[in-house]
């Protein structure tokens, strides 16, 4: 899991089971335990703020 921002659980499943997974210019956060993956973007922190950020919810 990177080490920028912790990242809230899954809003699938409830578990603190995801990290950032990617290569060097594309990212997302995974859930491993339903599969559930969140917005990709061109950072790992842009990747957290995806799945930190809940619909309704300001970035």
């Amino acid at each position: 899991m990177s080490m920028n921002k912790k990242l809230r659980e899954c809003p699938f499943c409830a578990t603190q089971d995801a990290a950032v997974v990617g290569e060097t210019d594309w990212f997302y956060v995974s859930c491993f335990t339903c599969g559930a993956d969140g917005g990709g973007a061109d950072t790992k922190a842009g990747a957290e703020d995806n799945w930190n950020t809940r619909a309704g919810e300001k970035a």
